[in-house]
């Protein structure tokens, strides 16, 4: 508990039910129970997200297909993920690794993929 005040105490200026909310939604999404300690623990910046804001960053990662397990595991393994970085921030950083990938399955068939066009 002394991490998460340490690290993101505004969340105190929260009622019980924001909080239930928030931690709801994410055992919904497949983050289990016994693992929101360890998950807010290392991210407290989750409880001082907004459930729409929250929805959002979870809905960048299903979006691209990941199955509520995954998410779960994902979250418990990086639970910086969700409340790091901006969304801007994830956008940006999704479609430079996009981009990355779609020129090495490019450049393994032969082709050359320059920065002109791309």
């Amino acid at each position: 508990m002394g991490r998460v005040l340490a690290n993101g105490g505004s969340f105190l200026n929260r009622s019980f039910e924001e909080l239930e909310e928030i931690i709801d939604y994410l055992e919904s999404c497949g983050v289990r129970r016994d693992w929101i300690g360890y998950v807010v623990s290392r991210c407290p910046q989750l409880l001082n997200l907004s459930l729409d804001e929250l929805e959002t960053r979870v809905r960048f990662y299903t979006d691209m297909g990941m199955d509520e397990k995954d998410f779960g595991t994902m979250v418990y393994d990086y639970p910086r993920v969700l409340g790091f970085l901006s969304l801007e921030e994830m956008n940006s950083s999704i479609s430079q690794r996009v981009w990355f990938e779609q020129r090495r399955t490019w450049e393994a068939t032969g082709f050359q993929a320059t920065t002109h066009g791309l």
